[in-house]
C-alpha cells in the first residue's frame, strides 16, 4: 500500500509547483509591476525551445539513431548529453527573446517576470503534472485497479513505476517541492545573467550561460539515471537555490547602477 503519508508529499509538491511561481509573480506584480506580456514570452519560449525543439533532438537521439541511443546508455554520456542539450535550448531561446522579442524590455523586473514564466511553466508542467500522475497511479496501487494496466504497459516500466511507488520513502516525496523551488531560482537566476549579457551586447554570456546551465544540470542528469543519491542531490540543489537567490538580489542593485544606455523597460 502506498501510505497516506506519500499522498501527503504528493500533493504537497503539486501544490508548491504551482503556488510558488504563481504567488510570486503576483507578489512581484504588485510590487514591482512585473509585466504579463514578459511573463507569457518567458512561458512561450520555454514551451517552444524544450518541449518542441529539444525533444525533437531526444527523438532523433534515443529513438531513431539506434548507434546514439545505445552510447547514451552510458549514465555519464547521458548526464553530459542531457545538461548540454537542456542548456543550449534554454540558453538560446532566453538569449533571442531578450534580443529581439523584448527590446528594449530590459529592466530587472523584466528579467524576473521572464525568469518565473519560464521556470513557471516548467515548474506546473513538469512538477505538478508528475505529482498529479503520481497520485492517481498510487490509488490505483491501493484500489488494486494499477494491475489492469500490466497488459497495457511494458513490464519494465510496469513494475518500475509500482517499485517506486511503493518502495520510496514518503518524505522523498517531498524532495520534489524543493527542487521545484530550487529549479525556479534557477530559471530567474540564469534569465537575469542572460539578460545582462544583452544589456551590455556581450555575446559571449550566452555560451557561459549555456555551460553553467549544464554544469547544474549534470547532478541532476546522474540522478535520473539512478547514479546520484537522493540527499545529495538535495543538498546540491539547497546550494545552488541559495546561490541563485543571492545573485538574483544582487542583480538588482547592478541593474539600478547601471541602466542600457538609452533604452528603457516599458511600462505596461
Amino acid at each position: 500500500m502506498v501510505s497516506n503519508l506519500s499522498f501527503f508529499f504528493m500533493a504537497s509538491t503539486l501544490l508548491i509547483s504551482i503556488l510558488a511561481p504563481v504567488g510570486l509573480f503576483l507578489y512581484l506584480h504588485l510590487r514591482e509591476k512585473l509585466s504579463f506580456k514578459v511573463l507569457a514570452i518567458g512561458a512561450l519560449v520555454w514551451f517552444l525551445y524544450t518541449q518542441v525543439l529539444e525533444k525533437m533532438l531526444h527523438v532523433y537521439m534515443f529513438t531513431i539513431n539506434p548507434q546514439t541511443a545505445a552510447f547514451l546508455k552510458n549514465p555519464l554520456w547521458y548526464g553530459i548529453y542531457g545538461s548540454m542539450a537542456a542548456g543550449l535550448f534554454e540558453e538560446t531561446g532566453r538569449y533571442l527573446a531578450f534580443a529581439s522579442w523584448l527590446k528594449p524590455r530590459w529592466a530587472w523586473k523584466d528579467g524576473m517576470a521572464y525568469g518565473i514564466g519560464h521556470g513557471g511553466l516548467e515548474s506546473i508542467l513538469i512538477g505538478a503534472f508528475a505529482s498529479v500522475q503520481s497520485i492517481i497511479l498510487g490509488q490505483m496501487i491501493n484500489s488494486g485497479t494499477y494491475y489492469n494496466l500490466r497488459e497495457k504497459l511494458p513490464p519494465e516500466t510496469f513494475e518500475q513505476t509500482r517499485s517506486l511507488l511503493l518502495d520510496t520513502p514518503p518524505y522523498l516525496f517531498a524532495a520534489g517541492g524543493l527542487e521545484r523551488l530550487g529549479a525556479l531560482a534557477i530559471q530567474i537566476a540564469l534569465s537575469l545573467f542572460v539578460l545582462s549579457g544583452v544589456r551590455k551586447g556581450k555575446l559571449i554570456y550566452l555560451p557561459l550561460a549555456v555551460l553553467l546551465h549544464a554544469f547544474i544540470d549534470f547532478p541532476v542528469g546522474l540522478y535520473q539515471a539512478q547514479k546520484f543519491n537522493g540527499w545529495y542531490l538535495a543538498m546540491y540543489l539547497f546550494v545552488t537555490f541559495v546561490l541563485s537567490v543571492a545573485y538574483i538580489l544582487k542583480t538588482r542593485v547592478l541593474y539600478d547602477e547601471q541602466p542600457p544606455a538609452g533604452l528603457l523597460s516599458k511600462k505596461e
